[in-house]
């Protein structure tokens, strides 16, 4: 009889090891896959971004987000991020040690130079502001983007978007942003 208990204690105790080192395998956190991976959004619009772990299972409500440069986008503590400036930037869903990434860029539809076409005499100075045009609104983004003269022996322009004649001439005025441009053509009289 004491075998027959022997026996069963060990069988039993086996099987306990076997049940225990097979459920605590699969339940540590190992990795998380942040998605989507790549985003491409307008100024002004959301985007839900999810986290899931290394089984596949949904993590967003208890991971940490945070925004490589929240002025270009910013997310809330559910992982929902809007965008608020043009660029790129990294969003990252992080627990203890382990976190996961994913990018996005933020764009604008359109960017408009005023004044269009202007004369100038020599000597004289001339202020030009740039317009982006997001998803449903206009902002101005005159100090948000490079601005660049063609021919800088007609006309300088600072990067405040403050054009100086230099000689009478044309150049041609452009407000760069990210892969976004506009332009106006000067002439100096």
């Amino acid at each position: 009889m004491a075998r027959t208990v022997s026996r069963v204690f060990i069988i039993l105790m086996t099987f306990t090891l076997i049940l225990v080192s097979g459920c605590g395998g699969g339940s540590s956190l190992k990795s998380i896959t942040v998605s989507p991976a790549s985003p491409s959004l307008l100024v002004g619009n959301t985007q839900q971004y999810t986290a899931t772990d290394n089984n596949n299972n949904n993590i967003t409500s208890s991971v940490t987000w945070t925004s490589s440069n929240p002025t270009i986008l910013s997310i809330t503590s559910g992982g929902m991020a809007t965008a608020l400036l043009p660029g790129g930037v990294q969003i990252t869903a992080t627990s203890g040690s382990i976190s996961g990434t994913a990018g996005a860029t933020v764009n604008l539809e359109v960017i408009v130079v005023t004044p269009s076409n202007p004369a100038l005499s020599n000597g004289q100075t001339l202020q030009f502001s740039a317009n982006g045009l997001f998803s449903g609104f206009t902002q101005d983004i005159s100090s948000d983007v490079s601005w660049t003269s063609s021919n800088t022996s007609v006309a300088t322009i600072s990067n405040t978007g403050l054009a100086s004649s230099v000689n009478t001439g044309t150049t041609t005025i452009t407000a760069t942003s990210g892969n976004f441009n506009a332009s106006s053509v000067l002439t100096v009289q």
